[in-house]
């Protein structure tokens, strides 16, 4: 019957039987249409020919791959495969024999994707229409065909199969490895549905490379062989893609999901495949439970890393905290934290932080416990997440998880190991510990090391150690601690989790300071100040700056001691926790007392125990502190106080027109590129920036030599314009340079953009009166967009543009602050500056006339309603006219 081995079922090894789809199967095939959907590697071509070769169903298969795809050979074919004579109405006879059919026939289009002939598609929908009840078509493609779905189903015509159905399940994976002779723990199975998502493709691939591997060595790396064969293979694809395609998957890997709003907003340029849904023919994409788009974890891990290598870590952390503002102000606030942890944007994340823990219940929280958050952003470290959530967080409210976490934790251990256990097991750790229950919190740092071990978690490990060896600085067990913390280091020297390293070696250096073991600890102070000056969590500099000042207090040097101390206390008050400003001024507080300043000691540890409130094991620790310290006979000074850092004498003017004074005379830079060295150094003043960084973004052009040597004429040239006096540049006040990082000196400099990141940011503790005092402070700094006389330098526009959302932001705060008090009058001034300022903000309008109608301002509301009309309709060409009109006439119904 059928005479062409190119309409006989492929050939294939035999395979896994997946006995849950080949039981749908068997449903299915009482429609006259089967529907098998999904991108490469989703084994849909092998599952139909295995369950068609193993229920023994007789098959014409028609691979477009391989075919002529023209309609009139496709019917030639079909003739001769249904042993037909050729007819002078061939389409006519073929309906006729598939009517009348009288035993099972499975006739199948394989790579539909490939098939471009309307007359095809419509054909084949006749046959459907007129099959008998012995024949079922069925359409493979990697691409949803244009069908009428929802008739044919209303017809009980179509059955479909989709990506998720194909997706291997745990159970299933463990059947296949077993199958094939290779036995894996739950824990593993567990893992290799994370990062693939039981991807088909896959499993072959995973089995190649660690049928052979002990246990112990079975590794989890994208890069492994032979997934590097794989990765290969895309690499050749993207490089022959169109360059806007290539970019597109690239940047689009910063975001889990592609929802169709935020993405065009993310990027720029989308490529016409995206737009008409062809890219899963080429790329690893698939469809999550909520029908949105993603790549598979393996995909999209390869891709974020060549992003990371086209655009270097700075420009991803800018993409990463545009996609933070995106989330957040769609209200995805577990995405939004995600992301502006990934840009290392703290003070965001604290902010958004606060407002999580308010709106949601400890067991919706947990979400953020157990290991889901860091499958949001490929670039969130363990060791980051958890040193600065926990530090972010009240320790009343984090007490309140610890029932609902051990809840949790109960019942996760009844299903064996797991990185969602390691993970809360890790995290309740740190909440007793912060909690003062120092035994428990090591316990559970020592199982879940044991657990992390076991998934292979590299970097949890060395977490897990250094904080059991933090459990034994404050319970006296030192000499444990040290050995702990050792091995924390030592297995970060093996598997390179680098983001560990500072927290360890910071352990290990208060372990031995409080041993007063001051020759053992040098090097490591040394290591610490190296580390402090390239480490990204800039809150968790605070520790290391205090620990050596710690060490220089021992030595006797409190000149050092307090210069070290002073500048943690400067990154502790960036993020204002208290746990932080209470460790400072702890140290100060000691710092004062050895140096017989007693009235100055007491202040700080007063403070400290303040600071600490929360905290009973601290707090009753600072309080031996003062228990020492009031005994000594004080002098009162009304004149002594607890002084902030001396105001600076530069002065440095972003916002609208540029200025730069010291101590109050202008200065004007006459050398364009010592101006625009002051611009990235002022606009990025949270942190120290590498010198190779500037050299790249500011004087990219020329052989390296010559850039370098650009680089130093023009920081020279700027110190002296400065500083005119400044004999050698190591001496000059305003422009540090600490090894290979370059920044300007926050103690000395006032800049109006610093100034409006501290007031816009959220301070805990603080009432809705200071916040709201704070905004207004900002408002009035807001002379106009930044460096608004310098529109082409493009280093400055995603600053510029994330600092203009943040001044909407906090205009539309104030907006509805105003509206809530019903002052009207200030509520309508802050809205009109949103306007003022983005005139095409379509939500604002829509809100403002709501508020204006609410509130009994028609004619106000009709004025705004005409200006939107003219800006959205008018000129944007988004039709809006019926809508504002229904939403006037339903308010005067009313």
């Amino acid at each position: 019957m059928i005479p062409s081995s190119r309409l006989q079922i492929p050939k294939n090894d035999p395979t896994f039987i997946r006995t849950t789809l080949f039981n749908g199967l068997d449903n299915h095939f009482s429609k006259p249409l089967v529907s098998v959907v999904a991108g490469g590697g989703y084994g849909k071509t092998t599952l139909i020919a295995n369950y068609l070769r193993f229920r023994n169903i007789t098959t014409l298969w028609f691979s477009y791959h391989e075919l002529n795809r023209d309609f009139p050979v496709i019917i030639e074919l079909l003739e001769k495969g249904l042993s037909l004579e050729h007819a002078q109405q061939p389409e006519l006879s073929i309906l006729e024999a598939v009517a009348h059919w009288d035993q099972p026939l499975a006739i199948v289009f394989d790579d539909f994707h490939f098939v471009e002939s309307p007359a095809l598609r419509d054909f084949l929908l006749q046959l459907v229409q007129h099959a008998s009840e012995y024949v079922t078509f069925v359409v493979i493609s990697r691409q949803r065909p244009s069908f009428p779905y929802t008739k044919l189903k209303v017809q009980n015509r179509l059955a479909e199969i989709n990506e998720m159905q194909l997706e291997f399940t745990p159970t299933e994976l463990n059947d296949y490895f077993q199958q094939q002779c290779l036995s894996l723990k739950e824990h593993e199975l567990e893992l290799i549905h994370i990062k693939t998502c039981g991807w088909p493709a896959s499993l072959p691939l995973i089995l190649e490379a660690w049928k052979e591997a002990s246990p112990k060595n079975r590794r989890w790396d994208w890069r492994m062989f032979p997934f590097s064969d794989l990765f290969e293979e895309l690499e050749t694809e993207m490089f022959t893609a169109l360059s806007e395609v290539s970019s597109f998957l690239q940047l689009s890997s910063i975001l889990h999901e592609w929802d169709h709003q935020i993405i065009t907003t993310f990027s720029s340029e989308i490529p016409k495949e995206w737009s008409d849904g062809r890219l899963n023919q080429r790329f690893y994409i698939r469809k999550n439970k909520d029908g949105k788009q993603t790549y598979l974890p393996l995909f999209r891990m390869y891709l974020y890393e060549k992003l990371m290598e086209t655009q270097g870590k700075q420009k991803v952390r800018e993409l990463h905290l545009k996609a933070a503002k995106l989330y957040e102000a769609d209200y995805h606030y577990y995405f939004a934290f995600a992301h502006y942890l990934a840009a290392y944007n703290y003070g965001d994340a604290a902010r958004l932080m606060q407002k999580m823990m308010n709106l949601y219940t400890p067991e919706r929280f947990i979400l953020l416990l157990d290991g889901t958050l860091e499958t949001i952003c490929p670039s969130i470290s363990m060791a980051l997440f958890s040193h600065f959530l926990f530090r972010s967080v009240p320790v009343p409210i984090l007490s309140s998880y610890i029932e609902p976490i051990k809840q949790t934790l109960s019942s996760l251990k009844k299903q064996g190991v797991s990185s969602s256990l390691v993970y809360l097991e890790h995290r309740l750790g740190i909440i007793l510990y912060y909690s003062g229950e120092i035994v428990d919190a090591k316990n559970h740092f020592i199982s879940s090391f044991e657990g992390s071990q076991l998934i292979g978690h590299s970097d949890l490990v060395s977490v897990n150690f250094a904080l059991a060896a933090q459990c034994c600085r404050f319970s006296g067990k030192l000499e444990e601690g040290v050995t702990l913390a050792k091995k924390a280091l030592t297995n970060i020297e093996q598997e390179g989790a680098s983001d560990s390293r500072m927290h360890a070696t910071w352990v290990l250096t208060e372990l031995l300071l409080e041993q007063n073991e001051l020759a053992h600890a040098e090097p490591f102070v040394e290591e610490l100040l190296r580390l402090s000056h390239q480490y990204d969590d800039e809150g968790a500099r605070v520790y290391p700056l205090i620990a050596i000042g710690k060490y220089f207090r021992l030595k006797g040097d409190f000149e050092k001691a307090l210069l070290f101390t002073k500048q943690g206390m400067a990154e502790a008050e960036k993020f204002n926790l208290a746990t932080d400003l209470g460790w400072g001024c702890l140290e100060l507080g000691l710092i004062y007392f050895e140096q017989n300043e007693p009235l100055l000691a007491e202040q700080y540890l007063q403070r400290a125990s303040e600071f600490f409130s929360h905290y009973s094991y601290f707090s009753s620790m600072v309080n031996q502190f003062l228990e020492k310290v009031r005994p000594f006979p004080k002098e009162f000074d009304s004149t002594i106080t607890v002084r902030p850092l001396k105001s600076s004498k530069l002065t440095i003017k972003l916002f609208g027109s540029f200025q730069l004074q010291v101590n109050g005379k202008t200065i004007a830079l006459q050398r364009k590129s010592s101006l625009r060295l002051l611009f990235y150094l002022a606009v990025q003043s949270q942190q120290k920036i590498p010198k190779d960084i500037l050299v790249e973004e500011l004087f990219g052009d020329g052989n390296y030599s010559s850039q370098n040597n650009r680089f130093y004429v023009s920081l020279s040239t700027l110190r002296k314009a400065l500083e005119p006096d400044l004999g050698a540049a190591r001496l000059s006040k305003y422009i540090i340079q600490s090894g290979e990082f370059i920044f300007l000196d926050k103690n000395e400099c006032e800049i109006d953009l610093e100034r409006f990141r501290l007031l816009v940011q959220p301070v805990i503790g603080q009432s809705n009166e200071e916040r709201i005092d704070n905004l207004k402070k900002a408002v009035e700094l807001y002379q106009g967009d930044l460096l608004a006389e310098y529109p082409y330098e493009s280093f400055l526009d995603p600053i510029r543009e994330t600092t203009k959302q943040s001044y909407l932001q906090i205009l539309k705060e104030l907006g509805k602050h105003y509206w809530g008090q019903k002052d009207i009058t200030q509520g309508m001034h802050y809205y009109d500056l949103i306007i003022q300022q983005d005139e095409y903000a379509e939500d604002v309008y829509w809100e403002y006339i709501r508020l204006l109608l609410e509130n009994g301002l028609v004619s106000s509301a009709q004025q705004i309603g005409s200006k939107m009309e003219n800006v959205i309709e008018g000129e944007l060409g988004i039709p809006i006219k019926d809508k504002l009109q229904g939403l006037f006439s339903s308010r005067n119904k009313n």
